[in-house]
């Protein structure tokens, strides 16, 4: 028994057991995996770790940051992400996400797929080489009306026929030489005139207005068309995809002014 007057016994606590008044927990990292397979034999998954996005929109727009030079189009209305689960036969699957329930889905530390919803082929080895017909609309009321690209005959006029161009800028540089010059062809002479005096400024100023067109009926009819998307002109690999293929009809339409 210890004495009244003995001092009572110390306790010596180590310093790893008790923390010190002023430390504050540092918090939990919260990170998100992105995952983008493989879609080629020669390529590998390309992964990318992000802070925890707080909706799906915000998610997208980090997959496109950190993984959208690996897409053909990074453009988010192209982009789904999926989540990585195992079935019921206990295989690993990318399952799809309802983007009011990501929050509810998705933890820190998950893995989370991203595909593009539209594969397009990045570069050039995949690229058709060869000619398409080139004809050049004019706005009318309520409609275009475009050049001809076949003869009386109903055959294709050969004459209307150019290289297949790889980019708007390759196009742009196509329509200059077969707009100006000697032997241009009877159906652009509409156009030759109202190119002949134009300066490489206007070329230029002309370049940011005008539109290409594909042609969505057979044997070379121009009646139904839609205009190539905003994006193809920034973006080769989409232009490259949606640019009609040899055989072809390519339409464009100059800007009145600029």
């Amino acid at each position: 028994m210890t004495s009244p007057n003995q001092p009572a016994a110390s306790v010596t606590f180590d310093e790893c057991q008790t923390p010190s008044p002023n430390h504050v927990p540092s918090k939990a990292k919260e990170i998100l995996t992105f995952v983008m397979p493989a879609t080629e034999k020669n390529e590998k998954d390309r992964h990318a770790l992000v802070p925890l996005p707080k909706t799906y929109n915000e998610a997208v727009a980090a997959a496109i940051r950190v993984l959208g030079e690996y897409m053909g189009d990074s453009s988010p209305e192209n982009v789904i992400l999926r989540y990585h689960v195992q079935d019921d036969e206990r295989k690993w699957v990318w399952a799809n996400i309802e983007p009011e329930n990501w929050e509810l889905l998705v933890s820190s530390g998950n893995n989370v797929g991203v595909f593009e919803k539209l594969k397009i082929p990045r570069g050039m080895k995949n690229f058709i080489q060869g000619r398409v017909y080139l004809a050049f609309g004019v706005r009318e009321p309520r409609q275009l009306v475009w050049s001809e690209v076949t003869t009386r005959g109903m055959e294709p006029a050969t004459r209307t026929l150019v290289r297949r161009p790889s980019s708007f800028k390759d196009a742009i540089e196509l329509l200059r030489v077969a707009t100006t010059g000697h032997g241009v062809a009877i159906e652009w002479r509409a156009t030759k005139n109202y190119v002949q005096d134009w300066t490489d400024e206007d070329w230029a100023k002309a370049a940011q207005k005008l539109k290409f067109y594909y042609f969505t009926n057979p044997d070379l009819s121009t009646a139904a068309y839609l205009q190539f998307p905003e994006l193809a002109y920034t973006n080769d690999d989409i232009w490259r995809y949606v640019v009609p293929m040899p055989g072809e009809v390519l339409g464009v339409v100059l800007p009145e002014e600029f």
